[in-house]
């Protein structure tokens, strides 16, 4: 139901059953997937620091089944431009070989990349993820945003400075 109101945006109804389930149950079987919810909507609140919270607290108590929280984590940080703690997380949870979270990751960092208009590492980022999870969701988007990209050679700030111009053949 907390879900559903949440789709719904019901913020209202879904954390009565969100914060019920964790006042009745501290540590039930479903403490990680409602702390989670939690998160999300003190995030829609506009509340980043009582969403980080509960997703801090996740990582503190689960270590091993946190990696889902620490990718909310790190787009959490990435929304409210502190770019440098999500990409830490992010290439963190990126090599994890298993776990629901290095796909999204991958996906993640490839965004940021694009976002950034960093074209070599969206592209790096956009084979990782293509060659590890072929038929992840989210290839199909990073590869609009790919194409979408310019190649734009404007910035030779450190070609002028050391005086070195770089090229690279492809054969």
């Amino acid at each position: 139901l907390a879900l559903y109101d949440i789709q719904k945006r019901n913020l209202v109804r879904s954390s009565y059953y969100v914060f019920g389930y964790l006042k009745r149950w501290e540590s039930g079987k479903y403490e990680i997937k409602m702390l989670r919810m939690a998160a999300l909507i003190a995030e829609r609140e506009k509340k980043v620091d009582e969403a980080n919270r509960h997703l801090d607290r996740i990582m503190a108590r689960h270590k091993k089944e946190s990696s889902l929280a620490e990718l909310d984590k790190a787009r959490l940080l990435s929304e409210n431009r502190r770019s440098q703690g999500s990409k830490k997380i992010l290439r963190r949870l990126s090599g994890n070989r298993s776990g629901d979270a290095a796909a999204m990751s991958l996906y993640l960092l490839g965004v940021d990349a694009t976002d950034r208009g960093r074209v070599d590492d969206a592209v790096f980022y956009y084979n990782l993820f293509r060659e590890a999870y072929p038929f992840a969701v989210g290839l199909d988007d990073l590869t609009e945003r790919l194409g979408g990209m310019s190649l734009d050679r404007s910035d030779t700030r450190a070609e002028e400075i050391t005086g070195t111009f770089y090229s690279v053949q492809v054969g």
